[in-house]
């Protein structure tokens, strides 16, 4: 097998992933994001030495905030994968019947692959690189505060409830790869991160064991999310203003809270305005603002705020607006600078918005008594110890190896050896080259299952099973198999029947 230039992490899932929504890489950039409806696709190949991973993973949201971080068990090679090959491998192992493991089973205590402490400084940087569309950086670390703090300064803010996992990577020697879109790149990037069709990354690394990294995403279960209390209306100048938290709404929603409330949704006159909102917004919160694009989908026109002002005053961030189609409405960042944002998908930030109305008094606050209100809390705010479907997260791993492979708990669609001139004619490199060299036939496994983030509570260790029995329309023994089965049976029947017809004739 050829080297392959290694990977990265998803999360997540993928994405995407994910909710892969992420590949159960994917952490949030912010502690309040909730992660919502990645999909975590991957393909592991395994040589019994050395694990080649490769990671895809749908997302919702904005590029800017898509990170993932994934451990692995010794130093990795990164590189960039195809999404041709999940294509592929989804046509080749189309199933035609599954095999179920219908009972879970936690494997978290089963990883044994230790690297030797290093000696040097509590977060190491072993290496940064540019792999297509991401910025990639590997680490080691000896602390998990250490590490926390370094993620958090650059951009990866992982969730202080989920510090302890950091320390038990840490604690067996693994590596961190952390990968993020490039600044030059988040505007074309978006539409196909969303639906899962981004640059795959692909990870190379030395494991004895066949490791697919999922625990790292279980903290986002447990993700702070805003009271959804409304603040009271605020006089400012010659309009009130009300801070209401909305939630994953849809910007049409939001617009109707603002209704409900006796207001519209704020709009923004001039500097002076602008701060006193980014003021009350609050830094790290996203919140929402009353201007949607007149131009119509994928254009850039941006008219009157919807309360009828012209739109004059503009305090953009920095590569916005980007006009990725969609991207039609308008919130404050968490940097305090203008985002244009998706209008109708729900949204994994619990974000805020802000209403305003006109009027000498203050106007009446009617969220109890809006049946409407009722209405959009009750499906905003998350239910003690449940989680809605857009929360589930839709895994699926396609294993290489000698051998078929199992996990208790996951389904089995697909089993069976795959020739050497098929695997590698899964997927070309740009050089034109197959994604991987075999020279022999291997073993592939479809492993699926749907889980709850909160479920995510080991990393997934691959076995052997007994028996290397197809699965879904799959090869038992190959091509090569079938034929000496069909030229064999007529053959050694043929020689048994002369044998029996020379015994019969030595005892005459």
């Amino acid at each position: 097998m050829r080297k392959l230039a290694g990977l990265c992490a998803v999360f997540l899932v993928l994405a995407a992933g994910v909710k892969v929504r992420a590949d159960g890489m994917f952490i949030p950039r912010r502690p309040d994001v909730k992660m919502e409806g990645t999909d975590q696709r991957a393909v592991i190949w395994h040589d019994g030495k050395r694990e080649t991973l490769i990671v895809s993973s749908s997302y919702r949201g904005s590029a800017e905030d898509f990170v993932w971080v994934v451990p692995v068990p010794s130093r990795p090679e990164v590189g960039a994968g195809k999404d041709e090959l999940f294509t592929a491998l989804d046509d080749y192992t189309r199933p035609e019947e599954i095999d179920s493991y219908p009972q879970p089973f936690g494997i978290g205590g089963m990883l044994g692959m230790r690297v030797a402490p290093y000696k040097g400084e509590m977060v190491n940087v072993v290496e940064t690189k540019r792999v297509d569309i991401y910025d990639v950086t590997v680490l080691e670390a000896r602390d998990s505060q250490a590490l926390a703090d370094w993620l958090s300064k650059n951009g990866y803010e992982y969730p202080e409830s989920g510090r302890y996992l950091l320390e038990s990577y840490i604690n067996r020697g693994w590596y961190f790869v952390a990968a993020k879109v490039r600044e030059e790149a988040r505007g074309y990037a978006s539409n196909f991160l969303r639906e899962g069709h981004a640059t795959p990354l692909r990870i190379e690394f030395d494991s004895v064991q066949i490791v697919y990294p999922l625990k790292i995403s279980g903290p986002r279960a447990t993700l702070p999310t805003p009271t959804p209390s409304p603040t009271d209306w605020v006089r400012w100048g010659e309009k009130w203003y009300k801070k209401v938290w909305t939630g994953t709404s849809t910007w049409s929603e939001a617009a109707g809270v603002c209704e409900d409330l006796g207001g519209t949704m704020a709009s923004v006159a001039n500097k002076k305005e602008d701060d006193f909102l980014i003021d009350m917004c609050g830094k790290g919160n996203f919140c929402r603002l009353g201007h949607r694009n007149q131009g119509g989908y994928c254009t850039d026109r941006f008219s009157n705020w919807t309360d009828g002002t012209p739109f004059e005053y503009q305090n953009w961030d920095d590569g916005e607006p980007d006009f990725a189609c969609g991207e039609d409405c308008l919130d404050i960042n968490q940097k305090g600078k203008w985002n244009n944002e998706w209008c109708d998908n729900h949204w994994k930030y619990s974000k805020f918005t802000f209403c305003q109305a006109a009027g000498e008094s203050k106007p009446t606050t009617t969220e109890d008594k809006s049946d409407y209100w009722q209405k959009l809390m009750r499906r905003l705010v998350p239910t003690p110890g449940g989680q809605s479907e857009s929360e589930i997260v839709n895994l699926l791993i396609y294993v290489f190896s000698d051998h078929k492979q199992g996990v208790p708990g996951w389904n089995v669609e697909y089993a069976g050896y795959v020739p050497a001139k098929t695997i590698e004619g899964l997927s070309v490199e740009d050089s034109g080259e197959p994604w991987m060299k075999s020279g022999k036939k291997m073993y592939v496994t479809k492993l699926t299952r749907r889980m709850k983030p909160a479920e995510m509570v080991d990393d997934v260790v691959m076995r052997k099973v007994d028996d290397d029995s197809p699965v879904g329309g799959g090869s038992g023994g190959g091509s090569w198999g079938r034929v000496g089965l069909i030229l064999g049976l007529p053959l050694i029947a043929e020689v048994a029947a002369i044998v029996y017809i020379l015994r019969r004739r030595s005892k005459k």
